[in-house]
């Protein structure tokens, strides 16, 4: 499953949610610092390894659950996704889905492609909320 299949309510409750576990790591890591520091509780050196290892493990947890967060929240609420079908192009795309084939830039921005034509057959796309781009200028 992919986030723009997320429905906006389910969003809502995945960043609740990464939001939680990030607060979650800080605390853990805050924790597994404090043991590695502490002359007074030091640990073996086994376990002064192992704790430094869950230490780096659990920031980069905290990392990518940021990561993540930041690509939800970058999602317009009322994207939607389209399925390549046969001879299609980005303007046919454009044309038939936003009204004008002008509008096929906007699309290839959105799904980080270079040229109009470089389409596949079953490839799924995104179509950026109409709102989410405004007006085409005539320049």
């Amino acid at each position: 499953m992919k986030l723009t299949d997320l429905t906006v309510a389910r969003r809502g409750e995945l960043k609740r949610l990464l939001i939680e576990a990030i607060s979650e790591f800080d605390t853990s890591i805050d924790l597994l610092e404090d043991a590695l520091v502490d002359d007074a509780d030091r640990l073996y050196t086994e376990d002064e390894e192992s704790a430094k290892s869950l230490l780096i493990d659990t920031r980069e947890l905290k990392r990518n659950c940021g990561l993540l967060l930041n690509k939800i929240e970058l999602i317009p609420a009322n994207v939607r996704e389209y399925t390549v079908m046969g001879e299609d192009t980005l303007p046919h795309i454009a044309s038939r889905i936003l009204g004008d084939a002008a509008y096929w830039p906007v699309i290839a921005e959105a799904n980080s492609m270079l040229d109009a034509t470089s389409l596949v057959v079953g490839q799924r796309i995104i179509i950026p909320a109409k709102d989410s781009y405004g007006e085409l200028n005539d320049s």
